[in-house]
């Protein structure tokens, strides 16, 4: 097993063939982020991308994209954005982790959101559930089951308060290219952040720029999806998602506050999936996350992982020492829901703090 380490906009067309074969023969590696496009999109304003292509003998093999950290350390490819990672690789090749990191001159990789099959039972790597939606029962079967939780059944009346007290109420769902719609996303997303305490994604060089390549062009395997919840022609609720022909992975999404008591936002986020069914998808991801609604919405969970992978080296034993107690942290919180709702709402206080701040300031 050898690698050539190229940026993903460097591949040629018998390249992204094989990348497209592997991913097709297995409905795991389907995912829009794993997607070459994905890839490329992200060296277009990411000047650490990088792509491994895997060979063996005289045959491409695999695909590994990851971004540079520093040398021999890396992270997942758009690592602050993505939501799925895996080696993309010709199905019943047998490999492991050190084999890859070693061809690919890597100590390290860094992983968060790892197809669970691609674990390898490794301790540095933590098992933990997706929530997604198989959508081959149809929408008609699929609502009645989910129609059981309260949460459904209160999102569907206030769509029905909202249409009876404002009747000009729009539902549209298609490829992406409302720019007005995406920097409203953007800035109803950003406040959200920091209402909420958490880092604001968008602040991050690169992220917008990314939606912005994303939005411009669709090529084999990646779609980007917008969908919008309008009243009398305003925007109150809009999302941003990415699909393959087979899998809708849900992926930004925000509202207007000031339409709160109608839940735009759940409304919003019904009729997304039952467009991604109209899509003829065979998988809809919600990703990984402990909102309640994804367990009200979801049909069962797909298994990932996240952590590190690493070989047996001086640098690995370094980088292990100073982000293993971080990374045990971490997992604890998530593992525990009585934790992470205490964090949850810790990060709130703080996001109502710094907000009134702000407002105090100007």
């Amino acid at each position: 097993m050898r690698s050539s380490v190229v940026r993903p906009g460097e591949l040629g067309e018998p390249e992204l063939r094989r990348w497209h074969e592997f991913q097709a023969a297995e409905l795991e590696l389907q995912n829009p982020f794993l997607s070459s496009a994905f890839a490329r999109a992200v060296d277009a304003v990411s000047d650490r991308a990088r792509v491994a292509v895997i060979e063996d003998g005289d045959a491409i093999v695999g695909f590994l994209p990851f971004e540079l950290r520093a040398r021999g350390v890396a992270t997942a490819i758009g690592s602050r954005v993505n939501t799925r990672q895996a080696f993309v690789h010709e199905p019943g090749l047998l490999w492991t982790w050190p084999r890859l990191l070693e061809a690919t001159n890597l100590d390290v990789l860094e992983l968060g959101d790892l197809v669970g099959i691609q674990s390898d039972g490794r301790r540095s790597l933590e098992t933990v559930a997706a929530p997604v939606i198989d959508t081959a029962p149809g929408w008609d079967a699929y609502l009645q089951r989910i129609k059981q939780s309260k949460n459904v059944k209160t999102t569907l009346y206030k769509e029905r308060k909202l249409r009876r007290e404002l009747p000009d109420v729009l539902f549209e769902s298609g490829p992406a290219k409302d720019r007005a719609q995406l920097r409203q996303l953007v800035v109803w997303k950003s406040q959200q952040y920091r209402r909420s305490g958490w880092p604001d994604v968008f602040a991050r060089r690169g992220v917008t720029d990314l939606l912005d390549v994303l939005t411009s062009d669709s090529e084999a395997g990646l779609h980007a999806v917008g969908s919008s919840l309008r009243v009398d022609g305003r925007l109150v609720a809009t999302d941003l998602s990415l699909a393959s022909d087979t899998v809708f992975a849900g992926w930004f999404a925000a509202h207007d506050p000031a339409y709160s008591r109608f839940s735009p936002g759940a409304i919003r986020t019904l009729r997304t999936i039952e467009a991604a069914f109209d899509r003829g998808v065979l998988l809809v991801d919600l990703s990984r996350g402990d909102e309640a609604y994804k367990d009200t919405l979801k049909t069962g969970d797909a298994e990932i992982a996240t952590g590190y992978v690493s070989r047996s080296s001086g640098r690995a034993i370094a980088y292990q020492a100073s982000h293993v107690p971080t990374s045990a942290v971490r997992s604890y919180v998530l593992s525990h829901p009585e934790v992470r709702s205490f964090v949850r709402e810790s990060l709130k206080k703080v996001g109502t703090a710094r907000e009134a701040i702000t407002r105090r300031g100007t």
